[in-house]
């Protein structure tokens, strides 16, 4: 029996080293995760001043050209003449430059809609409106306001209808014509867009053009995002985390005169980057940069920071700041709940989001999934994932009511 302790007692040991190791290769993953999303980042900017720099290309040729300016030359007897030129019998060399892309501005606009699953039971109570689409809020660009839409149920349900005209489509809320070029982006998995369909170009005119759909789909018989209906869409690598994610490219070109040589010169729009206190908290904790305090649960070390959990916690400040002796050693046994459902607890305390416990969660259960391998009867494998689901939740449940963090 001795030795069969002794045996066990070496085996502990090498899963403690395994759990440490595992644990410096997740904060590993978590970095190497967050520079593809710096690197994600930095490329959307380079496009992005790609544009405002084609752009001020095109004003700095129309000034070089003397189309506008405030040096400009005087204008023509008749300003709304277009400019000719007259020859005389003599041989004369002669030419002039005509920009048609001096008053394009260019924009872009991200819609997330997150639940998709709950989408259509969201949209139930809206059936007596006049549409049932989910809608963006406004957005505007070269003076023209749209909105992006998605309806569900295209094509599932045939026929046509006025109010829904395709899947997935720009929506002018406008009066008057317009000329403009898009792009609709679809983000996958990977964090990458990907456009669908080819890109708009439209010359519409009318005056009754406002309330007017644009978009890959739009017409009689919609195809949906990729050729896929709703249902399918929810299960296909375009929906992240049950969440949509859609961008749209636009280039509307102004409504000046052709020869008008006044033309306003549009200021690119100014780009504000993503929150990022909650990612910048998260990678201190993973990678125990920082860290004052040590809680020992399970008998696995988890790093923190005392002055983040005191703000964070009124419990966690009695215990860390108060007259405990904890507030000395600055090393805490937990010995109530499992050491997932205190990383649960803290992942939360550091970004105050939600997503955060759910990443962990899906990670859980990829990790039992690749350890429990296939089994004879998938349906009691799937049962069982389940439970331990919920026994997950509960337990995080549980910690949170103990430390008195009510928004979790």
């Amino acid at each position: 029996i001795q030795a069969q302790i002794a045996a066990a007692q070496q085996t502990l040991a090498q899963e403690k080293q395994t759990g440490t190791e595992l644990s410096t290769a997740h904060g590993q993953a978590i970095e190497r995760q967050r520079l593809r999303r710096q690197f994600d980042a930095v490329q959307e900017s380079i496009q992005r001043q790609r544009d405002d720099n084609g752009y001020w290309r095109s004003v700095i040729s129309c000034v070089d050209g003397d189309l506008y300016g405030p040096h400009k030359p005087q204008n023509p007897a008749n300003s709304n003449d277009v400019p000719r030129v007259t020859c005389s019998n003599s041989h004369r060399t002669v030419g002039e430059e005509l920009n048609c892309s001096k008053a394009v501005e260019s924009g872009e606009f991200t819609w997330k809609i997150q639940g998709m699953s709950w989408l259509r039971h969201a949209l139930e109570g809206l059936q007596d409106e006049e549409s049932v689409a989910a809608q963006s809020g406004n957005f505007c660009v070269g003076g023209e306001e749209f909105t992006l839409r998605y309806w569900p149920d295209w094509p599932e349900h045939g026929g046509r209808d006025t109010a829904r005209p395709g899947t997935l489509y720009l929506f002018k809320e406008s009066p008057g014509g317009i000329t403009f070029r898009y792009k609709l982006f679809i983000k996958d998995k990977q964090g990458v867009f990907r456009q669908w369909g080819d890109e708009g170009n439209v010359c519409d005119m009318r005056e009754d053009s406002m309330e007017t759909p644009f978009g890959p789909d739009v017409g009689e018989h919609p195809t949906g995002v990729f050729g896929l209906t709703h249902d399918q869409l929810l299960n296909s690598e375009w929906v992240d985390c049950d969440t949509l994610t859609v961008r749209a490219e636009l280039h509307v070109r102004v409504g000046t005169n052709l020869y008008d040589d006044e033309v306003p010169i549009m200021k690119p729009a100014i780009v504000v980057p993503e929150p990022s206190l909650g990612p910048n908290l998260l990678k201190m904790l993973d990678s125990g940069s920082c860290s004052d305090v040590t809680f020992f649960v399970e008998d696995e070390p988890i790093k923190a920071h005392a002055v983040i959990l005191s703000a964070r916690s009124e419990v966690f400040e009695a215990l860390l700041v108060g007259s405990m002796k904890e507030s000395l050693s600055k090393e805490v046994v937990i010995s109530d709940c499992s050491s997932f459902a205190f990383r649960a607890l803290l992942r939360f305390l550091y970004s105050d989001d939600f997503s955060a416990v759910e990443d962990l969660l899906r990670a859980h259960k990829a990790n039992t999934a690749a350890s429990t391998g296939s089994t004879d009867d998938p349906r009691g494998a799937g049962a069982r994932t389940s439970d331990e689901h919920v026994q997950l939740l509960q337990s995080i449940l549980t910690v949170s009511h103990k430390y008195q963090v009510c928004r979790l």
